[in-house]
């Protein structure tokens, strides 16, 4: 399955489509992102390379790249919050803050500003 985002704006999915890398490096987001394919449309208080998302066997994964603001992931399925990276002053020293899967539906939260709904991308092809 492939996936992409849609930045939300007040709530409104907002062209255009950002496919998710197949790469096993994935995609990163951020301000200063500079790879083929990362999202670099997001707010003031998204860090320079905040956070990636990649494919491994089968599931798509978010992890946090040690941003000011934080990371969370909100399920599309039943609305639960689950902080992938908390903002810097909440963390432990000496924790690591592994990957959250991530799946069609599910809403990728930014920093406090910047939210990004996850859609399947489906190939016409077929």
């Amino acid at each position: 399955m492939r996936l992409g985002v849609l930045c939300l704006v007040n709530g409104e999915a907002r062209p255009p489509v950002h496919p998710l890398s197949l790469a096993p490096e994935g995609t990163v987001f951020g301000a200063l992102a500079t790879g083929d394919g990362d999202v670099t449309d997001v707010g003031a208080d998204v860090s320079g390379r905040h956070a990636r998302v990649w494919r491994e066997g089968g599931s798509w994964w978010v992890q946090g790249l040690g941003s000011t603001n934080g990371t969370t992931l909100v399920s599309g399925e039943t609305r639960e919050e689950s902080v992938v990276e908390p903002r810097r002053r909440q963390r432990v020293p000496g924790r690591e803050y592994g990957p959250v899967m991530i799946a069609n539906s599910d809403v990728l939260r930014l920093g406090a500003t910047t939210e990004f709904l996850v859609i399947r991308i489906v190939d016409e092809r077929r």
